[in-house]
């Protein structure tokens, strides 16, 4: 679809990286800070270090947008349609997903109900709370369904299914931002300085939004044309580390990695994060340090053709709640992360071998240009 200028060198285009690795570490985290949350054991480690500014579980978050945005927008870069991009993205996210709702509605919570009344008379009742109305209610990404037929209701955190994935709607929402500027794109190398321009400023804005709360909404163009986004700031902060991430590759031939930086970039995002202008600081600085984790090397004994993250993250929520039912918070914080890590390893394989691994062989199927253009409406109409 759009193409360099030239050919680079440029660390952050390397095929030898560490971003497998660091995703499946991120996803185990987002599991430990729930532990924290759902166990109600108090606010997790970094939550008490940053004074509630942030929590373990948002720093991975925002450790994955980065990540996804420079590979997304180098995915935008190379691929040769609007249309293959968001195929691609769509095999992606979506069957996985899918699957997640019906495993969690018919699986997961029925066990809950089981364990916690001893009976599931009533659960598939087909009722506007039940499992069949979960999947049909959440199937477009958005999570207008939070609990099924009262299940968890003997949890610490009550009735909420699977609080997780309602990450997903803003990072395919980036998806389709990254193809709208795509398309501009479509007439060759010509355009690329305009995209190098759209996405670079869309991230300066969103990064004065977030540093700036009390002056972004007097910035000609910026309150008019991100106001929703403004009006929530954990959206806003994970959009602003996408961009960020899509920025750095966009510009990857000016980055320069190393060590010393990393730490000092490290360093300085935690004197910052207990105050309050640590949203000025904390993204770049955090941003440059995952980077540089990323791609400083290659972890060899890492399988990094398996990506167990997805499935880690989509179904680490739900099998913890479930371990919850059981009391395993009876025995503390480290035994329920752990135990919880271990669990839900069975379910991320069976996710990654059984469905996402061959979606995504589909990738090279042939898509005529009518189908590419019925994909990009379905994806507008399915993000919203």
């Amino acid at each position: 679809m759009l193409t360099s200028t030239r050919e680079n060198a440029s660390p952050l285009d390397s095929k030898f990286n560490n971003i497998g690795v660091i995703r499946l570490i991120l996803a185990l985290s987002v599991i430990v800070h729930h532990a924290w949350y759902l166990g109600a054991f108090g606010p997790d480690i970094a939550e008490q270090f940053s004074r509630g500014r942030t929590n373990l579980g948002e720093i991975a978050v925002h450790a994955f947008f980065v990540l996804s945005g420079l590979l997304i927008t180098k995915s935008c870069l190379r691929s040769p349609s609007v249309g293959r991009y968001l195929w691609n993205r769509v095999l992606r996210i979506y069957p996985a997903y899918w699957v997640c709702l019906v495993v969690v509605g018919f699986l997961i919570a029925p066990a809950a109900v089981l364990i916690e009344r001893g009976s599931l008379a009533g659960y598939f009742n087909g009722g506007p709370d039940g499992p069949f109305a979960y999947v049909l209610h959440n199937f477009t990404l958005g999570l207008r369904q939070l609990g099924i037929s009262g299940a968890f209701t003997s949890t610490p955190v009550p009735y909420k299914i699977n609080g997780s994935i309602w990450t997903l709607v803003p990072e395919f929402k980036c998806y389709l931002v990254v193809a709208a500027v795509g398309l501009l794109g479509l007439q060759g190398a010509k355009r690329l300085g305009i995209v190098r321009f759209v996405l670079p400023s869309l991230a300066a804005a969103l990064y004065l939004m977030n540093a700036l709360p009390g002056v972004a909404p007097h910035i000609p163009l910026v309150s008019p044309i991100l106001a929703k986004t403004f009006e929530q700031p954990g959206l806003l902060r994970m959009l602003t580390y996408f961009f960020i991430g899509s920025t750095c590759y966009i510009y990857r031939d000016a980055i320069r990695l190393n060590a010393k930086a990393a730490f000092g970039a490290l360093a300085l995002t935690l004197v910052a994060m207990p105050f309050h202008f640590a949203e000025a600081i904390v993204p770049p600085a955090l941003c440059y340090f995952f980077l540089w984790i990323a791609f400083a090397g290659h972890a060899r004994w890492f399988n990094d053709k398996v990506d167990f993250s997805y499935g880690v993250y989509i179904y680490g929520w739900p099998v913890q709640q479930l371990l919850l039912t059981l009391g395993l918070n009876r025995y503390g914080l480290i035994p329920l992360a752990a135990i919880s890590m271990l669990a839900v390893l069975p379910f991320a394989a069976c996710s990654w071998y059984f469905i996402e691994s061959p979606m995504l062989k589909l990738k090279s199927l042939n898509l005529k240009r009518k189908a590419a253009a019925e994909i990009l409406v379905a994806s507008a109409v399915v993000s919203e």
